[in-house]
């Protein structure tokens, strides 16, 4: 697991017990979190990085969490949104119902632990 990793998930899990706490997160603090955290899925995540790269968004320039982009659901059904770790070694997989358009979209993890 890489240092830059391995800081965002320690940070997300003090947010999670500081909620848990009963403490706020200020927005600033937030934003930069979240900022942390899409730049290493833009750059760590095939799938997720062609589609920023193709809605012509550079991660470096993004500044605020509203202005992340969504994958749209398809996405989910076509390819695997997750890294290649995840992916080969799932600690597990969601899968939807499949019922709107007969494939499931699937969610790989590496690890269950903040989810």
């Amino acid at each position: 697991m890489d240092a830059q990793r391995t800081a965002i998930r320690r940070d997300i899990a003090a947010v999670i017990a500081a909620w848990d706490g009963g403490l706020a997160m200020d927005s600033a603090a937030f934003d930069a979190l979240c900022m942390r955290l899409f730049r290493w899925q833009a750059a760590h995540i095939a799938a997720y990085g062609a589609l920023c790269r193709s809605r012509g968004v550079d991660p470096a320039a993004v500044t605020r969490w509203t202005d992340i982009p969504c994958a749209p659901a398809q996405l989910w059904k076509l390819t695997p949104m997750a890294t290649a770790f995840a992916v080969s070694q799932p600690a597990a997989v969601f899968e939807t119902s499949g019922t709107t358009q007969g494939s499931p979209g699937r969610a790989y993890l590496a690890e269950t632990d903040l989810y």
